[in-house]
């Protein structure tokens, strides 16, 4: 793969790194790189069935689910069981995978389940702490506003554009602070971690199941 002894010894560490820490099943399965089978479909498959399942499930099995159609239900189903020897000779490596069992618990109650979020502007809470509890809850984050977004969170400094785009849209706005009090009920958030500040690219660094 072309790998220079730098890249190699980066590579090894993160792996052991990987082999140490938890990790999400679906950042596990969505790393693989299945057609149509990224982080968030990964994320949905793996909300409403067990890891195991996977290689058995039919395209019917998986179209199913919302947001899986016809066309690539079939695609998804035929290369989860070409690519599970891979994925279960990884996970046989020690990967200490993490299910969905608590996500769904916490989702069944939850004000934000089936929401479409985006967070943006200058949080008190680390943005991506505010994303992971939402998937908790039974969300999905988005990156920017659309149609399809339900949810407008906002901190300070927050462009006129996307408040407008919200408002066009019809999307419910709410503050940081409004915000974690719809939520204190179902999910329980500890003392506010502060944004962490963009750190430089080092093209040598490796990050699996980011």
């Amino acid at each position: 793969m072309g790998f220079g002894p730098k890249q190699s010894q980066n590579l090894v560490a993160e792996l052991q790194r990987s082999l140490r820490e938890p990790i999400d099943d679906w950042r596990f399965i969505a790393s693989f790189g299945i057609p149509h089978l990224g982080r968030g479909d990964s994320r949905k498959l793996l909300n409403n069935y067990e890891l195991s399942e996977l290689p058995n499930l039919t395209s019917s099995d998986i179209e199913s689910l919302d947001s899986f159609g016809p066309l690539k239900s079939p695609r998804i189903a035929t290369e989860l069981r070409a690519t599970w020897p891979l994925i279960e000779s990884m996970m046989n490596l020690g990967f200490k995978l993490t299910g969905a069992t608590s996500t769904l618990e916490a989702s069944q109650t939850s004000p934000i389940k089936g929401l479409n979020i985006v967070f943006t502007g200058k949080m008190v809470t680390a943005r991506n702490t505010l994303q992971d509890e939402a998937i908790k809850l039974g969300a999905t984050p988005q990156s920017t506003v659309t149609s399809k977004t339900d949810m407008l969170v906002m901190g300070d400094n927050v462009g006129s554009k996307k408040i407008a785009a919200a408002e066009g849209h019809g999307t419910k706005i709410l503050s940081e602070q409004d915000y974690l009090k719809l939520i204190s009920e179902d999910l329980s958030i500890s003392e506010p971690e502060p944004e962490p500040q963009p750190e430089s690219t080092n093209e040598n660094q490796l990050n699996l199941f980011a």
